[in-house]
């Protein structure tokens, strides 16, 4: 499922404590095509939190790409999330949306760090599970898209392919 950041009420980000189980995919195009220049950003405030973080993310052909961490998780309850089109280091736009997050029987002990290295712990689940890759189905507007996300023989995030 591709959300539509236009018209964002509440995500469903996962149980608590998993990491990287969801990949959370949202349509960011109504500021791309406004402000095609502008850097996509999306900031997390957990449950708990008294100040917001900046998630670990990608754009792709106007698909902000949201792998979920452990941090993301950690906190039970409602969230509050922000995607932002930033252009020139400015807020052009923004629009804020909840996120929740399960809570579950056995609470996390321990953190991931805040804004650590996405990628590079997508790899290391990648290759623990020894998947070369991780296809998406989405529809959004009746079009279906297929997201692939391919490692190469080394294990380094070799592409992100977003097909109709």
């Amino acid at each position: 499922m591709v959300y539509d950041a236009s018209n964002l009420k509440t995500i469903v980000a996962g149980q608590q404590g998993e990491h990287l189980a969801n990949i959370i995919m949202i349509d960011v195009r109504c500021f791309t095509d406004r402000w095609p220049d502008a850097e996509i950003v999306l900031l997390l405030k957990r449950h708990n939190d008294e100040t917001p973080y900046l998630a670990n993310t990608q754009v792709q052909d106007g698909i902000l790409i949201w792998p979920v961490t452990a941090t993301d998780t950690h906190d039970a309850g409602n969230g509050k999330m922000e995607i932002r089109a930033l252009v020139d280091g400015k807020v052009a736009k923004s629009v804020v949306a909840n996120f929740h997050v399960n809570e579950s029987i056995t609470p996390p002990t321990e953190e991931a760090p805040a804004g650590a290295d996405w990628v590079k712990r997508v790899l290391e689940e990648l290759e623990a599970s020894k998947a070369e890759a991780l296809i998406v189905k989405s529809s959004t507007e009746g079009s279906s898209k297929r997201f692939r996300i391919t490692v190469d023989d080394d294990g380094v995030l070799s592409t992100i392919e977003v097909t109709e």
